[in-house]
C-alpha cells in the first residue's frame, strides 16, 4: 500500500518482457479504505463485480482504450535492449542500506517487537475530525488537547454537531497550532476519528512510527485505546515524512524538532533562512492530510518552532 506523498525506491526486472507492455495499476477503493464503487472508473468493470455494492454504470460503456480510468497509472512499452548491460546490483535482503541515515530516536528492532510509546519524552494529544460547515458541507479537520474539533480557520468560524460529541448545537472554534521548541523531542498521539484512512504528511521533521492501536471514536475525549499494541509495517521502521493514518486506530510516531534544519543553500552557495513569522515569532511550518481536498478545507495545522 502507497499512499498519497509517500515514496517508495522500487527496483523493477524487466528482463524477459522484450515486447510487451507492463502497466502499472491501482485497485484502491476511493475513499481508502472502503470508498463507493460508484468513484470507481475501470473499462470492463461491470455492476456487481464490486466490494461494496453496484460498481459505476459507465464502466460497460467506456470503450477499450479510452478513459475514464481510475486505476490506469501508468504503461511501460519495454523493447530490446541496446548499448552495454547494465552492471549487477549485488543487492539482496540481507544488504545494509542504512550508510547516511540520521541515527534513531528509537531503536527499530525495539519498534518491530512492539513497544510501547518510550517513556521521558513529552505526549501530544492531536485527532482527525469530519465536521459540517454551516452550509452542511463536509469538511476533514486536525483537533488538539484545547480544541479537540479545533480548526485553524478564523475564531469566528461555526460548526454544526451533526452527531459529534459536542454539548450545543454549534460551537465557535479558534484558530489552533502546535507550539513546540527547538531541540525537543515529542511523542505525538493522532486519534482518527474519520472512515478514511488519511497520509498525514510532516513538513521541517521526519518522524519514526512507533504503532498504532485500535480506540472507539465514538466514545468521546479522551479516547480510550484497546487492543494489542500493532508495530509498524516493515516499510515504516525507518524515517517517514507522510503516514498513512487508518480509521478507528491512533497511530504514535515520535520527532526532533531541530531549526538547524530551517534552512536551504541555493546552487551559488548562498545560504536561505527560514524567517521568523510576524505572527506568532516563531519559524511556521505545516502538517497536514496529502489529499488534496482534505488539506484544502482545513486538516491542516501550523507547526511554529521556536
Amino acid at each position: 500500500m502507497v499512499a498519497p506523498a509517500e515514496r517508495p525506491d522500487l527496483i523493477v526486472d524487466f528482463s524477459g518482457y522484450e515486447g510487451q507492455s507492463i502497466i502499472l495499476y491501482s485497485d484502491a477503493p476511493a475513499p481508502f479504505p472502503s470508498g463507493d464503487n460508484r468513484n470507481d472508473y475501470f473499462p470492463g468493470l461491470f455492476p456487481g463485480d464490486g466490494s461494496f455494492g453496484a460498481t459505476n454504470p459507465v464502466n460497460g460503456t467506456t470503450q477499450p482504450g479510452f478513459g475514464p480510468n481510475t486505476r490506469v497509472l501508468m504503461r511501460f512499452n519495454v523493447v530490446a535492449a541496446t548499448g552495454n548491460p547494465d552492471l549487477p546490483l549485488n543487492i539482496d535482503t540481507n544488504t545494509d542500506l542504512s550508510d547516511g541515515l540520521e541515527p534513531f530516536i528509537v531503536d527499530p528492532a525495539l519498534i518491530k517487537a512492539g513497544i510501547p510509546a518510550p517513556p521521558g519524552y513529552d505526549v501530544r494529544f492531536l485527532s482527525l475530525n469530519e465536521w459540517f460547515d454551516p452550509y452542511g458541507r463536509l469538511i476533514q479537520i486536525i483537533g488538539d488537547d484545547l480544541q479537540p474539533y479545533g480548526s485553524p480557520l478564523i475564531g469566528t468560524e461555526t460548526y454544526l454537531q451533526y452527531g459529534l460529541p459536542v454539548p450545543v448545537p454549534t460551537q465557535t472554534v479558534g484558530s489552533t497550532e502546535q507550539q513546540v521548541h527547538s531541540g525537543d523531542t515529542e511523542v505525538w498521539e493522532i486519534y482518527n476519528t474519520t472512515g478514511d484512512v488519511h497520509p498525514m504528511h510532516f513538513h521541517l521533521v521526519n518522524v519514526q512510527v512507533i504503532n498504532r492501536q485500535v480506540f472507539d471514536p465514538t466514545s468521546g475525549v479522551p479516547y480510550n485505546p484497546s487492543g494489542p499494541i500493532i508495530p509498524p509495517f516493515d516499510n515504516e521502521l525507518g524515517w517517514k515524512e507522510t503516514v498513512p493514518m487508518f480509521p478507528g486506530t491512533v497511530v504514535r510516531v515520535i520527532m526532533k524538532f531541530d531549526l538547524s534544519q530551517a534552512q536551504i543553500k541555493t546552487k551559488w552557495g548562498k545560504i536561505i533562512r527560514t524567517p521568523d513569522s510576524p505572527r506568532t515569532g516563531g519559524k511556521e511550518y505545516v502538517w497536514h492530510c496529502h489529499i488534496l481536498e482534505h488539506e484544502e478545507h482545513d486538516m491542516m495545522h501550523a507547526l511554529v518552532v521556536k
